[in-house]
């Protein structure tokens, strides 16, 4: 979403072997402005918003979906595009 508005916006998702051998890595990187960093511990909180007409709960749902296969989420800055970079952790077996 924060691409949305940028002429070169740039997404790339990737799937990887995870460095834990049990677990697939999926990444999702973009050249976006990336998350204040005031912002990123309350990311995953229900109904934390920074745009006006956002309902701030995609992050949060995300989390509880994720968590309920066994898998997890974690937020870092993209250091191969410079934006936002979202790693999720899914079991290569589920739980």
């Amino acid at each position: 979403q924060a691409c949305e508005d940028r002429p070169n916006a740039r997404v790339e998702v990737s799937l990887r072997n995870g460095s834990l051998d049990c677990y697939y890595e999926i990444v999702f990187e973009d050249n976006g402005p990336g998350v204040d960093e005031k912002n990123i511990e309350k990311l995953f909180t229900p109904k934390f918003t920074t745009k006006s007409s956002g309902s701030g709960l995609g992050l949060s749902i995300c989390r509880s979906i994720l968590e309920r296969c066994g898998a997890s989420i974690t937020y870092s800055r993209s250091f191969r595009l410079g934006g936002a970079c979202f790693t999720i952790l899914y079991p290569k077996k589920p739980f």
